[in-house]
């Protein structure tokens, strides 16, 4: 069975954190937490249980993520958001895969809490994310967007069955912020498309791009 470590980005994330803490505990060997210097209890909520808890100055999610990846024991990460909580059907099928070991990416189908539910239809609907990767084979663009993922136009990319229940928003003043926040990285994901003929000096090699 090949190990997983999880590696999980907090920034004043009391609310959430634990819920999915206790998720990665049931497919992850390892836990690292990278903390932004949290004043909202988060620290001590982590730091009972038994994790890797580390801190690093805010500077954006792709730089925080890549820090925590390059301290795991295993190659194989799962990277889950804060909020994100496993299905026992995902959990199931994470655990069937690695009997096989990972292989390049997998994405896996996020289903959002919305003011007191969960969304299966609309805009806020489920939609797919990248969770788990070999960090051999994918790193995070070092820019404070959640969705900059590179990958070797040869990797294998996967879903896994089963669901990731995201709990997203408690009220509509997180909404409207999540949603700013959106808007912004679409915006710099444009601006960084548009430079395409300069992606190798951005990411360091021809061979890679962008997926979201």
């Amino acid at each position: 069975m090949q190990p997983l470590s999880a590696v999980i980005v907090t920034r004043n994330d009391a609310e959430n954190i634990e819920r999915t803490i206790r998720s990665m505990q049931e497919v992850a060997e390892e836990i690292i937490i990278v903390d932004a210097f949290s004043t909202d209890g988060t620290p001590e909520i982590c730091k009972k249980y038994p994790v890797r808890f580390t801190t690093l100055e805010w500077s954006g999610y792709g730089p925080q993520c890549n820090y925590g990846i390059d301290l795991a024991g295993n190659d194989a990460i799962i990277n889950p958001r804060v909020g994100d909580v496993l299905s026992g059907k995902a959990i199931a099928k994470i655990k069937e895969q690695q009997q096989y070991g990972f292989t390049g990416i997998y994405a896996m189908k996020i289903v959002r809490f919305f003011f007191g539910k969960f969304l299966r239809h609309g805009t806020e609907g489920p939609n797919y994310r990248y969770i788990i990767f070999d960090r051999t084979e994918a790193k995070w663009h070092d820019s404070s967007s959640h969705d900059l993922l590179f990958v070797s136009k040869k990797t294998d990319r996967h879903r896994l069955r089963g669901d990731v229940m995201h709990y997203a928003y408690h009220s509509i003043e997180q909404y409207i912020q999540q949603t700013n926040e959106a808007t912004s990285t679409e915006a710099e994901k444009a601006y960084l498309r548009g430079k395409k003929k300069y992606a190798g000096k951005i990411i360091f090699s021809p061979a890679f791009y962008f997926i979201k």
